[in-house]
């Protein structure tokens, strides 16, 4: 979504500002991809909440409970941009509501985007901060359950976590989870300070640089990892001399000897060999 919704702002800004359908077009799609990025964020929020609440998940296997926990998760994110779409195109395209109301988009008269800034905030920047402050909600109450979690073996049990290795796999899950909120709230704060208070441009270069580099900082915290390092290591080491090197140093590794190399190799093919297992 947030792929989409970069090469649409590009676009948006080379075409000229008509309006007709490839500008409205791009208006829409900019505004509802957005949306559905930050939705899909909030889903991992509610998601990691969901794991600590101690609300029963959905009845079934650990595949079933996923596949209906992912389809109301759908329905959720897809379904609320979705709404917002049609009720920015209802009040677009009906002719009852005057073109110099504050709340009409009026895509395409001053560029492919909004026109004032009633509408803006009433169909992006509100919902968008919105998203913002249930998320941080989120995580708050996420931090609390955890920290009750810790105090007493006993709630573990009733929270319906099996064993301390999924409370560790949802921490590791809750960490992810708050450097990409860190990274798309904090920057899109900037961004909506930005909108209200104005300003000479050459205010806003840092945080309109940081946001331009997103997805770059997006992979870093996806990717970028000792566990992702090591692996990359370990299936370069045949034929990269360098890497072999940096595989038997001070890699952070727990390797030691010629053959360690080989084998965490070895579990890798292993693990390809059964996707499913590792699901």
């Amino acid at each position: 979504m947030l792929a989409t919704a970069y090469v649409a702002t590009g676009v948006a800004q080379i075409i000229p500002n008509k309006r007709n359908a490839a500008c409205f077009s791009l208006a829409f799609t900019i505004q509802f991809t957005f949306l559905a990025a930050f939705l899909w964020l909030n889903v991992m929020c509610i998601d990691i909440a969901w794991a600590f609440s101690g609300l029963h998940s959905p009845q079934g296997s650990a595949v079933e409970r996923d596949h209906k926990k992912f389809i109301l998760y759908s329905v959720y994110a897809w379904g609320t941009a979705s709404i917002l779409s049609v009720i920015t195109a209802t009040v677009e395209f009906v002719p009852g509501l005057a073109v110099g109301s504050p709340l009409k988009p009026n895509f395409g008269r001053r560029a492919c985007w909004f026109e004032k800034p009633a509408a803006t905030l009433a169909y992006f920047y509100g919902p968008m901060a919105f998203l913002l402050l249930a998320n941080l909600m989120l995580f708050l109450y996420t931090a609390t359950r955890i920290i009750l979690v810790r105090r007493d073996t006993a709630i573990l049990n009733s929270a319906g976590n099996t064993s301390g290795s999924a409370i560790r796999k949802n921490r590791q899950r809750l960490v992810l989870y708050v450097k990409l909120f860190c990274l798309m709230g904090l920057t899109w704060i900037t961004e909506i300070i930005s909108w209200a208070v104005g300003g000479a441009d050459y205010y806003w270069y840092i945080t309109d640089i940081v946001n331009m580099l997103r997805a770059v900082f997006i992979f870093v915290i996806f990717c970028c990892k000792r566990s992702v390092l090591n692996l990359l290591r370990a299936r370069l080491a045949s034929f990269l001399p360098c890497a072999k090197r940096l595989t038997h140093g001070k890699s952070g590794m727990s390797l030691s000897g010629p053959t360690s190399s080989l084998q965490l190799t070895t579990s890798i093919k292993k693990s390809t060999r059964r996707p499913s297992q590792d699901t």
